[in-house]
């Protein structure tokens, strides 16, 4: 047989390889659970569970103690429009305020924050003057000044203690000055408040837990007033300067140094709330810091630009004002400031370097000095002055910018109104020789009640805020206000109340005649507060009880506003276009009451039959969110 023939079935080759590998997929592991998505969920369900939770752990703070309330919202409180930016805080207050039209008072909360909102005008007359040594704090964030040494501002202070009384104090001791161990609340305050800077005085709390009834009269502090008199009648010609100065700027674009033919029109549109704030700015240095800031003939001056940094209506800051007013804790947490640290540091370098000479146009016995109210034998420290500085500077131009733009705006829109303080300022500017002086400004009565009205309609703080330190029995009610209730005072929803100003949007001065004045209840007119602890600001001081010392510098603020309107109304008209808003949208950005984009002048520059020019302002609002 032959090798090459084979018969039957060849023997298949045998092949020797690893067995495949499992393709199936274990599960992914993750770190608590079987899978990293779940662990996600399971931790984001767990944020959010104690998130609600702390959000929602004092909704039942009334209802455990019998006060009528608000039902809130998780997260939001009775406030979730505001939080949104959806409307401004003056009408979420009033939106509140309404809902309780039932109560005399009721409780609201701001995000997880309650407070007791008062509607009722007697139970406001007990808060704010009769039994006001229960509520003379504010309730603010505490500053740490070690920290942050300008954050000893409006309202802010509370708690800290003078350790001793014999000795010498300073403009920021007086800040965080305090009675001792034993010290009825509120009377280290007010044993200072007839020796006191404003500045000071506005600032300062009562310490926690003293008690009440103990002697404070060992307290000897002497400090010399900031403004008397004698010396608001030297600086007004620094002010009356300054007028004169807004006068200029505001005619410099409408006619650009040149007539127009007849019949030529001429527009320019200027930012009326900033020219006014320039206007506010440069007075408050040249009469109370004794430099010239020239914010009106630079705009960008670096005072001016620090001004609109702590007042600015972005998010950022609109965000981290709120955190600080509804929820100081987590606002502590985070160490957020009021004022940033360039902020700080600019004051403080502002009052550290050498200040320039004085101008030559104003002499020795008119210029003011920084600070003059510095204590006999006390060391002004850079940081002391910064603090004061820092105060004085947000009290002084912010507030009376923003009512002399709301003022011409209403100006604007009622010509009848305008006319008739037109020939008031005329006719008191004749009594006086045809000079801007004190004292005819004083006689403009008119003007007065122009501006209360304004305040009324458009009060600088839309709501003001008291903090129980000492129990409280509310009288007529089984209810006892505990410790640290906060208290909520709806200013401008009271403002707007019809029962106290029939047709509140009509802007009427004669709401502010004795007469109609006499007539309404007390507490019921609170552009700046009320009682003992009344904002140093505020223009109708005469409403003060006759036991509390009324010093001049309340009224420093009314006087550069009545300047700056009587100069402008004398020589320009102000009336609306077809671009003007009303009503006025509120910016809902903004911590104190201000228009929404802001308020706007048209000049309209023309020629009469003689040649002459005349100089018209248009008042118009942007309805737009940037500035």
């Amino acid at each position: 047989m032959s090798n090459s023939h084979v018969t039957g079935k060849q023997c298949p080759t045998l092949l020797f390889s690893e067995p495949p590998p499992d393709t199936k997929e274990e599960p992914a592991m993750g770190l608590i659970l079987d899978s990293y998505l779940v662990d996600l969920l399971v931790i984001v369900a767990t944020l959010f569970f104690f998130l609600y939770r702390y959000f929602t752990s004092t909704f039942d703070y009334f209802k455990v103690r019998g006060i009528p309330y608000l039902e809130p919202t998780p997260f939001f409180g009775n406030i979730k429009d505001l939080i949104l930016m959806r409307i401004s805080g003056a009408e979420q207050s009033q939106n509140l305020y309404r809902d309780l039209k039932q109560h005399r008072f009721g409780g609201v909360f701001h995000s997880r924050r309650p407070g007791l909102m008062v509607r009722d005008p007697e139970l406001l007359k007990l808060f704010l003057q009769k039994d006001f040594n229960h509520f003379q704090d504010r309730g603010m964030m505490v500053a740490d000044i070690k920290k942050n040494p300008i954050a000893a501002h409006l309202f802010n202070l509370e708690g800290a203690t003078w350790r001793s009384p014999k000795s010498r104090v300073s403009p920021v001791s007086v800040l965080v000055l305090q009675g001792p161990r034993g010290v009825a609340p509120g009377a280290t305050w007010r044993s200072l408040r007839s020796r006191v800077s404003p500045v000071s005085v506005f600032m300062l709390q009562g310490p926690r837990g003293v008690a009440p009834g103990a002697t404070w009269r060992n307290l000897r502090v002497k400090l010399n007033p900031t403004f008397t008199p004698g010396r608001m009648k030297m600086m007004f010609q620094l002010l009356n300067e300054c007028a004169k100065e807004l006068q200029a700027v505001l005619k410099q674009p409408a006619d650009d140094g040149q007539i127009p033919p007849l019949g030529v029109v001429v527009f320019q549109v200027l930012e009326m709330r900033d020219v006014f704030a320039q206007y506010t700015t440069d007075v408050i240095g040249t009469c109370v810091f004794g430099l010239q800031f020239n914010s009106m003939k630079d705009p960008d001056s670096e005072f001016r630009r620090m001004g609109k940094k702590v007042f600015q209506s972005s998010f950022k800051a609109s965000l981290r004002r709120f955190l600080v007013v509804g929820l100081p804790g987590v606002a502590k947490l985070f160490n957020l400031k009021f004022a940033s640290d360039d902020v700080s540091n600019f004051f403080l370098k502002s009052v550290s370097e050498p200040q320039p000479p004085k101008s030559p146009a104003s002499s020795d016995s008119t210029r003011s000095t920084p600070f003059v109210f510095a204590p006999t034998g006390a060391d002004l420290t850079d940081k002391v002055l910064a603090a004061q500085a820092f105060v004085f500077f947000l009290a002084g131009f912010e507030t009376s910018s923003t009512a002399m733009s709301f003022c011409m705006y209403e100006l604007a829109l009622n010509q009848d109104i305008q006319d008739r303080l037109r020939v008031e300022v005329d006719d008191a500017l004749q009594a006086h020789g045809d000079v801007m002086t004190y004292e005819a400004v004083q006689d403009m009565h008119y003007l007065d009640r122009i501006i209360s009205e304004t305040l009324r309609k458009y009060p600088p703080a839309p709501n003001l805020y008291r903090k129980c330190t000492v129990p409280y029995p509310i009288p007529g009610t089984s209810i006892t206000l505990e410790q640290g209730t906060r208290v909520l005072i709806p200013a401008y929803a009271i403002h707007h109340d019809p029962e106290f100003y029939p047709e509140p949007e009509k802007f009427d001065p004669e709401r502010f005649t004795e007469e109609n004045k006499a007539s309404r209840p007390s507490c019921t007119y609170l552009p700046f507060g009320e009682g003992p602890r009344i904002c140093i600001g505020d223009p109708t001081s005469h409403l003060e009880p006759p036991d509390v010392p009324l010093f001049a510098g309340v009224r420093f603020g009314l006087l550069q506003v009545k300047v700056g309107l009587a100069t402008l109304v004398r020589h320009y008209r102000f009336t609306a276009c077809e671009r003007t808003a009303d009503p006025l949208v509120l910016d809902p950005r903004s911590y104190v009451t201000a228009a929404k984009g802001g308020s706007m002048s048209q000049h309209v520059a023309e020629s009469d039959s003689q040649g002459l020019n005349i100089t018209i302002f248009q008042i118009l609002c942007r309805n737009i969110w940037m500035r």
